[in-house]
C-alpha cells in the first residue's frame, strides 16, 4: 500500500467480496460498530452505510498510507514478560519473507492444533524464567 501497488480490487477480494456478483454497491457496508468507532452519529449512518461509502473509506485510507515513510528491512523483535510488562529480551535482525513465512506457519500450527508442542532448545532455554508451566514442564526443572 505504501508503495502505491494495491488497489481496493484487491480489498475486497482480501474480504471475500466478489466484484463480479455484487450488483448493488449498497450489498456492502460499513458496519454500526466501525461507524460508531469513526464517531460518525446515528443521523448520519445512512449516508456512510452503503457500498459507496466503503469504497471512499477504502480510497481515504490508501491515501493516508501512502503519506507513510518506507518500511525498512530490518525487523526487531521484542519479548514482553506478560505478568510484568517487562521486555526481558530483543534482537534485530534483516526481513527475509521466506523465513518470516516458515516460522510464522510453525508457530500457527501450535496454536490451530496441527502439531503438538515441542520443548525449547539449549539456545532458548532462557525463556522457561518467564513460563508459567516451568514448574510442571520437565524441561524447565
Amino acid at each position: 500500500m505504501i508503495n502505491k501497488n494495491m488497489n481496493t480490487k484487491e480489498v475486497y477480494t482480501a474480504f471475500g467480496i466478489d466484484l463480479e456478483t455484487m450488483i448493488d454497491p449498497e450489498t456492502v457496508s460499513l458496519s454500526n460498530e466501525y461507524m460508531t468507532s469513526l464517531n460518525i452519529l446515528p443521523e448520519e449512518r445512512f449516508i456512510y452505510g452503503s457500498g459507496y461509502a466503503v469504497e471512499r473509506c477504502i480510497n481515504d485510507a490508501f491515501r493516508e498510507i501512502t503519506k507513510l515513510p518506507k518500511l525498512s528491512s530490518r525487523i526487531e523483535l521484542r519479548y514482553i514478560y506478560q505478568e510484568t510488562g517487562e521486555e526481558v529480551y530483543r534482537e534485530g535482525y534483516v526481513f527475509d519473507p521466506e523465513f518470516f513465512n516458515q516460522k510464522m506457519k510453525w508457530a500457527l500450527d501450535y496454536w490451530l492444533g496441527r502439531r503438538e508442542p515441542i520443548p525449547v532448545g539449549e539456545r532458548n532455554r532462557w525463556k522457561c524464567n518467564f513460563c508459567g508451566y516451568r514448574d510442571m514442564c520437565p524441561v524447565g526443572r
